[in-house]
């Protein structure tokens, strides 16, 4: 018996953040490897996202439709821009544990 032949499609693995899920993404004409910093499209708008490795094939069945695209590499506004959201974020952390730690959170709990 032979073996059908399935259809491929181009995809690169991205990641939001470092060790978290791998998302497929069309790399459409950019040469993009491992570790290249890279602005996606989402459902959300457009987001930073790190490759998690090159351009590869993988079958139209493994694709969640639609397959969004990489916008583009980053720059280094885009990678200023993603360092002071990362600061703020780590900021608004602190001020939450704060709030929680505070006797005033205690009393409504």
């Amino acid at each position: 018996m032979e073996e059908q032949i399935k259809p491929q499609v181009r995809a690169v693995d991205i990641q939001f953040r470092p060790g978290q899920k791998v998302y497929y993404f069309d790399p459409g004409n950019l040469a993009l490897s491992q570790e290249d910093h890279v602005i996606i499209d989402t459902a959300r708008g457009a987001e930073f996202g790190i490759c998690a490795s090159g351009i590869h094939a993988i079958t139209e069945k493994e694709v969640v439709a639609p397959l969004r695209r990489v916008l583009r590499k980053t720059t280094p506004q885009d990678e200023r821009i993603v360092a002071e959201n990362r600061a703020k974020e780590k900021r608004a952390e602190q001020v939450t544990n704060l709030w929680r730690n505070s006797t005033q959170f205690r009393i409504f709990v």
